[in-house]
């Protein structure tokens, strides 16, 4: 009976021994995991933002649509991806923040996406080509600071978004 009980014992021993290295590497990967998910949602919006004004400034847009649109859909699901593969992991308040913040300016993208949808006569982005690719270019920077501002773990995403009505502003005096 006293060999039964130290080879159950034993055997829980080894078992835990075995199995609880792996499962604190595997906490530890998901904690590394998180920032560069965060970074990849950041580079992903980055990367939709810009088929987005694509549409907006190349002429081929009405005639290659499904093109562009693909583009577009196909950005949209890496975002979305990420923001998945995020949610399954145990994020700190700051990176609850994060995500949140992203999924708002994901919504906020597509919003004016729409436009390329309520504008009938393409050329009229033609007429404002300057001003929109000063949009486009001041957003940019926003994604670029945003992610180069988050580096640490314990940080929540800004984004500067200080030139940006400026831009907006130039585009609705035209």
């Amino acid at each position: 009976m006293m060999q039964l009980h130290s080879l159950i014992g034993f055997s829980v021993g080894a078992l835990l021994g075995l199995l609880l290295p792996s499962l604190l590497s595997l906490n530890l990967f998901k904690t590394k995991r998180r920032r560069p998910l965060i970074k990849t949602a950041i580079n992903s919006l980055e990367r939709l933002n810009d088929e987005i004004f694509a549409c907006f400034l190349q002429p081929s847009y009405p005639d290659n649509r499904y093109l562009f649109e693909r583009r577009i859909h196909l950005e949209k699901n890496k975002f979305m991806l990420s923001v998945i593969e995020l949610e399954q992991l145990n994020l700190t308040s700051f990176q609850q923040d994060s995500l949140q913040k992203l999924n708002q300016l994901y919504d906020l993208i597509l919003s004016y996406s729409q436009l390329r949808w309520r504008v009938v006569d393409h050329t009229i982005f033609l007429l404002c080509t300057d001003e929109l690719t000063d949009l486009a270019t001041c957003i940019s920077q926003v994604f670029s600071k945003a992610s180069k501002h988050y580096s640490r773990i314990d940080k929540s995403i800004t984004f500067d978004i200080n030139g940006l009505p400026d831009c907006i502003n130039r585009l609705e005096d035209n």
